[in-house]
């Protein structure tokens, strides 16, 4: 762990040497890296609670998933600019962890969606769970970096109330993501499938990462659910079959249509 959450140091010390990095980008990464060191030192403070603790430290490796696309000269510079202002604000949102002069029910919301985003970033780039099919990819990589911006905006306090308030509830959607009728229906369909319960987990997990539906699709696509998803290919009785029939057969991010609407 150590070695993960030194990468990023050395990422954004890279950045701060590199001659290339404009005079106005410098001063951001000093920044950042000034509250990557105050991160750290909550980090290994006794005082800090072990979820705030696992919190910020999936946040510093979700911040160094995220300077590579910060640091791709390959990408345009606007996209280049969106993740280095998504980093910033990441490390911020973990820092008013800890901040006090915040309430403590706004601190608590802002662990649970820092444990949120994190997770979809990382699950997002990990290749072992990260979806296999370039089109689910761009998929879940817009829905997960769009959430993460939510977060960080709706914690921001140079973002318009609206802004706010607006961003305050696409992160509500995706905290309460579990417990949409469509999803707890959709779960329910898969559990008559003997599905195990890796599998159950992981559409629970993948759902909590990316919202329903993608994220919800994204899981039924594991191999932890290729049983019951090839139960529900064969069994051409149940409305949600042309759903199970998309997801086995195509991209799950083209399937959406095939969710019942009744």
């Amino acid at each position: 762990m150590k070695g993960k959450l030194k990468q990023v140091v050395e990422k954004v010390a890279s950045a701060i040497d590199d001659p290339k990095t404009s005079p106005d980008d410098k001063k951001i990464y000093e920044k950042m890296l000034d509250d990557i060191n105050k991160t750290l030192v909550l980090i290994q403070d006794t005082k800090t609670p072990p979820r705030e603790r696992r919190a910020l430290t999936n946040s510093l490796q979700a911040v160094d998933e995220v300077l590579k696309g910060a640091r791709n000269q390959k990408a345009s510079s606007e996209d280049r600019d969106i993740y280095k202002q998504l980093a910033v604000d990441l490390i911020r949102t973990g820092l008013q962890l800890r901040d006090e002069t915040i309430s403590a029910n706004q601190r608590r919301s802002n662990l649970i969606a820092l444990e949120i985003v994190s997770a979809g970033l990382l699950a997002a780039q990990n290749p072992e769970v990260k979806p296999k099919e370039p089109e689910d990819q761009k998929k879940i990589n817009k829905e997960v970096k769009e959430n993460a911006q939510a977060v960080v905006t709706s914690q921001d306090p140079q973002a318009s109330k609206e802004e706010r308030d607006e961003a305050k509830q696409e992160v509500d959607q995706l905290v309460n993501s579990v417990k949409d009728p469509k999803y707890l229906e959709f779960v329910k369909q898969v559990k008559q499938y003997d599905a195990s319960t890796s599998c159950i987990s992981t559409i629970e997990d993948r759902t909590r990462e990316a919202g329903w539906p993608d994220g919800s699709l994204w899981g039924l696509s594991d191999p932890a659910c290729d049983e019951p998803r090839a139960t529900g290919v064969e069994d051409t009785s149940s409305k949600w079959n042309k759903l199970f029939v998309c997801v086995d057969e195509n991209p799950f991010s083209t399937c959406q249509a095939y969710i019942p609407k009744d």
